[in-house]
């Protein structure tokens, strides 16, 4: 229902918008998905401090693909912009 408001009302591309959205992701999506198995093998999660340790090592991954592949200058812009701020506090 909500994309035929889009389309019609709003007058939104959606073929451009999902791919914008969500196809741009996938890339990073699916390497943090194996690099996740990988780490699964080479870390078991027996504790608590392993699981911590293999998902600051996922975000830390998936962070540094998504900037490089996915995210556009305008939203790397506004990242900076962000950091700067809370830095000067």
């Amino acid at each position: 229902m909500l994309n035929i408001i889009y389309a019609r009302v709003l007058k939104i591309n959606l073929w451009l918008f999902f791919r914008k959205c969500q196809l741009d992701m996938a890339l990073p999506f699916v390497l943090v998905i194996f690099a996740g198995i990988t780490l699964n093998h080479l870390i078991p999660a027996i504790s608590w401090v392993n699981t911590f340790i293999k998902i600051i090592i996922l975000l830390v991954f998936y962070s540094f693909i998504a900037y490089y592949t996915a995210i556009n200058n305008y939203e790397k812009e506004l990242l900076f912009g962000i950091a700067k701020r809370l830095i000067k506090k």
